[in-house]
């Protein structure tokens, strides 16, 4: 139990390959003595470290046998949060049906179990894939008050930084770049609270990307400098892709056409690593039409 509990924690921490090794070294122990419950647990903190690292299909793998033997034990609050996990992969991949479909159902058992932080998350997610893959920013923003209602109530910052971090691209896409890069800003310092390391650098690229937008090349260049630190330290992060992405945007603003190319090139390199780490022809081709991708 500590080294899945110790997983979540380097997860969080942005230690992706250590955290892989305690959960599947965990996993591996719950399953020689034959507790399932537990084995379900290892399996839900292993599947979500492999999608941090882009191993999407494995993920999904793990997460729906652990859903399995939640639904064994009528486990019915963590059946709806890996619902939603499911959801989230599926989103990633760009196929937005069964993206949808996983976090509606999330959201359904997430009503009647009584669970608002795992409600505020999938809501902030779903509103990402109305933003990015849908283009419904009307729903996005209605999953969004709700999301963050939730989150100001509970005091829960790491839910604060993910809805206020999707807000910000919110924002951004309406053309609001004031709003956008202070939605950011107050994502990057939520997310340092939590010590959730993937949303704060996200949220600092972004930052990076919309003060350079609005010609504030001093601030802007200060967030782009500390991203750029935070990734020499740690290495590829969750979702490296969207943080390189923006970086470009940011360097190219700022007059950096070397460094705008740089992160460009990373950012397609990431893609580019996922992609052929996916088997399947349809999933692949999907999530190179992912927006993003």
């Amino acid at each position: 139990l500590v080294l899945v509990n110790r997983s979540s924690l380097l997860w969080r921490q942005g230690r992706l390959d250590a955290a892989t090794e305690d959960a599947a070294e965990g996993l591996a122990i719950f399953r020689s003595l034959g507790m399932k419950g537990l084995a379900a647990f290892a399996l839900n903190s292993l599947g979500i470290s492999l999608s941090s690292s882009g191993r999407f299909e494995d993920a999904i793998a793990c997460v729906r046998a652990s859903i399995v033997l939640d639904r064994e034990a009528g486990d019915r609050m963590h059946v709806g949060r890996k619902a939603s996990n499911v959801g989230q992969l599926y989103a990633e991949l760009g196929d937005v049906e069964r993206a949808v479909e996983f976090m509606e159902r999330a959201l359904v058992v997430f009503e009647n179990v009584d669970d608002p932080p795992a409600r505020a998350d999938t809501l902030a997610a779903l509103a990402e894939v109305r933003i990015e893959q849908e283009g419904d920013l009307g729903r996005a923003e209605s999953a969004l008050d709700e999301a963050e209602r939730i989150a100001s109530r509970l005091g829960d910052r790491s839910d604060l930084a993910h809805t206020r971090l999707v807000r910000s691209e919110l924002a951004r896409v309406r053309g609001q770049l004031d709003v956008s890069a202070s939605l950011a800003k107050e994502a990057a310092a939520d997310a340092r609270a939590a010590g959730t390391v993937a949303y704060e650098v996200l949220a600092l690229a972004r930052l990076a990307a919309s003060l350079a937008a609005l010609g504030q090349s001093g601030e802007a260049l200060e967030a782009a400098d500390r991203v750029e630190q935070l990734l020499g330290s740690r290495g590829a992060l969750e979702r490296n892709e969207r943080v390189e992405l923006a970086l470009a945007r940011a360097f190219a603003s700022l007059g950096e056409p070397e460094r705008a190319a740089r992160a460009q090139e990373a950012a397609r390199a990431s893609v580019n690593v996922r992609a052929r780490g996916i088997g399947d022809p349809e999933l692949r081709r999907r999530y190179l039409e992912h927006p993003i991708a």
